[in-house]
């Protein structure tokens, strides 16, 4: 079900290839809507993935194990992403990467 939804959203944005030949895609700025609708799949099913916006100093992974994890160059973008999240009372860990 995962697959064929994933299969279906990527030809509609072009993309005909499998994940397994291209396990990448990109949007635009102005796709933000997308993205989101492709970052929902793994949360719910459970996949790893990786959100990795252009151009910055951090990567949000999502693991299998229900964790998901705000990787960044430095400790001041780290909790400013932790304030920009606040409401969500996200908690602190390092669970996963060091």
């Amino acid at each position: 079900m995962g697959m064929c939804a994933i299969r279906r959203m990527r030809t509609a944005c072009g993309e005909s290839r499998g994940l397994s030949e291209a396990p990448v895609q990109v949007f635009s700025e102005v796709e933000f809507p997308d993205v989101r609708a492709f970052w929902t799949l793994p949360i719910i099913l459970g996949w790893d993935a990786f959100l990795i916006p252009e151009g910055s100093d951090y990567f949000v992974f999502n693991s299998h194990d229900e964790v998901i994890s705000f990787v960044c160059r430095t400790k001041e973008r780290y909790e400013q992403l932790l304030d920009t999240f606040r409401d969500w009372d996200i908690e602190k860990s390092d669970w996963y990467f060091h």
